[in-house]
Parts: C-alpha cells; structure tokens; sequence
C-alpha cells in the first residue's frame, strides 16, 4: 500500500486566501529578522515552465528598487492526448 493521493483527488492548490495566512502567521518573525515585504513570483502564481520560472526571478531581481508592475500575461503550454 502507498501513501499517494488517490486518482480522484483534486491536486493541490495555492491559493491568495493561503499566502494571507502564511504571511498573517509568519509576519512577526519576518519583522524579527528584518524581512519588510514579501514577493510571490514565478511558480507560487501558476505552474510554468523552467524557462519562465527563470525569466521571472531574473525580472524580479533587476526591478528591486523600482515601483512594482502589473502582471504580465504569459503563453502556457497545453499538453492534450490523442
């Protein structure tokens, strides 16, 4: 017997509701440790490629001391069997 999900389950999730209680419940110890904002970025929004995975880490980081833009729309692969 194994401990995987069975076939029917929905596949986990991240949602904005659950980044509001991490950072609700982490807040006081970002504070501790000098932490004064937080960045969901790459991944944490949709699954993607490495590619882009990469590129928005790369973005993120030259944009450190600019003002914050929205969110750029980006092609997502689809994968369909025959």
């Amino acid at each position: 017997m194994t401990d995987s999900p069975a076939r029917d389950e929905t596949p986990f999730r991240y949602t904005a509701a659950m980044a509001r209680d991490i950072e609700l419940a982490w807040q006081d110890r970002w504070e501790a440790a000098g932490i004064t904002s937080l960045t969901r970025i790459g991944d944490c929004w949709a699954p993607s490629t490495i590619q882009q995975a990469v590129y928005t880490g790369h973005k993120w980081a030259r944009e450190l001391d600019e003002a914050p833009e929205g969110l750029v729309r980006r092609e997502l692969p689809m994968v369909t069997s025959r």
